[in-house]
């Protein structure tokens, strides 16, 4: 890791929806290079020191002026998160989603600048698989509005890459968790953390179903580090790259272990019920996934943190920030 970081020194590095879940552990890594870091928010957040915070609505064009001209590189996390706000309302979805590259790649071209682009997508843009583990050549079949977008924009940056207005590569995430500065603002999006948090509040585990979807869980940091190797890897230029653990588990099987890594770590026991999922529950949300991530090791980036190790991170971190609470 500290070889990637590295190449940064002397960089400027931007990252949007830099407080979100993943961008602030992205911000929080590049915080040990010497690279001009540019954080870009809709809203007002906490300053860190030494690192600049952009006030913009990327939706609007004009902000992308100050953006593109002032960023080597771009670590493009900001967008709706939700599957079922981006059904709901699609023209919306499309704002957050693609209105944003648009923008990047249209001042781009007329800027004649060539940043690197690294670009958060998603795992789910391959539909509803039956063939385990999937590799980036699998037929890509989305199934939701949110999806649909993610992959438009993924051929928006493919194709930008080809024309060599930008050079982007785009990381498809599968089921990422683990202690953040931050929580998924989508009650929906990280179950693990939100389960793991559950059994610590001594609160019942519900499984929906059976639990015999397959999830592929890769802890945050991991995730993070593929983010800073792309940024700097020039064969990934114009690629797009499963970033997971490339090992199955059960919801069923997960939720079990969360319960024994808890019970074995603060006592007591942790129950877990079956019911029924809830009827409004979109298909995508019970397919089973394992991705093969051959590629990106490739390049040199492998998981190094295996499921349990990551469970009992998140744990710690959990008593850890309640401990604290306790004391103020």
């Amino acid at each position: 890791m500290k070889d990637y970081l590295q190449r940064y020194n002397g960089k400027t590095i931007t990252v949007t929806g830099s407080s979100g879940y993943l961008g602030s552990v992205i911000v929080q890594h590049l915080k040990e290079t010497s690279a001009n870091i540019l954080r870009i928010s809709r809203k007002s957040i906490k300053p860190i020191r030494g690192i600049e915070t952009f006030i913009a609505d990327i939706r609007d064009e004009s902000c992308w002026d100050h953006i593109v001209l002032n960023s080597d590189i771009i670590f493009h996390l900001s967008a709706n998160t939700c599957v079922y706000s981006a059904n709901q309302n699609i023209a919306e979805n499309l704002d957050s989603s693609l209105k944003p590259i648009t923008h990047l790649i249209n001042v781009a071209r007329k800027k004649g600048i060539c940043p690197t682009i690294v670009f958060a997508s998603t795992a789910t843009v391959y539909g509803m698989t039956s063939k385990l583990p999937v590799t980036e050549s699998e037929k890509l079949s989305p199934i939701t509005i949110y999806d649909l977008h993610k992959l438009f924009a993924e051929q928006q940056l493919k194709y930008a890459t080809r024309k060599g207005i930008i050079n982007a590569v785009s990381l498809r995430l599968a089921n990422v968790y683990g202690p953040s500065l931050s929580a998924s603002a989508n009650l929906r999006r990280g179950v693990l953390n939100k389960i793991i948090r559950m059994a610590l509040e001594d609160k019942k585990i519900y499984v929906f179903g059976s639990g015999d979807y397959i999830r592929d869980y890769v802890y945050v940091d991991d995730v993070a580090k593929a983010f800073v190797l792309a940024g700097f890897e020039e064969k990934m230029h114009g690629l797009a790259l499963n970033i997971a653990s490339g090992k199955g588990i059960s919801i069923y099987d997960v939720f079990n272990k969360v319960k024994e890594r808890v019970e074995i770590k603060i006592g007591g026991e942790v129950e877990i019920e079956t019911t029924e999922g809830p009827k409004d529950i979109d298909p995508i949300e019970t397919r089973s996934f394992v991705a093969d991530i051959s590629r990106i090791s490739s390049f040199g980036w492998s998981p190094k943190v295996n499921l349990n190790a990551g469970i009992d991170k998140m744990i710690n971190s959990l008593i850890k920030n309640h401990n604290e609470l306790e004391k103020l």
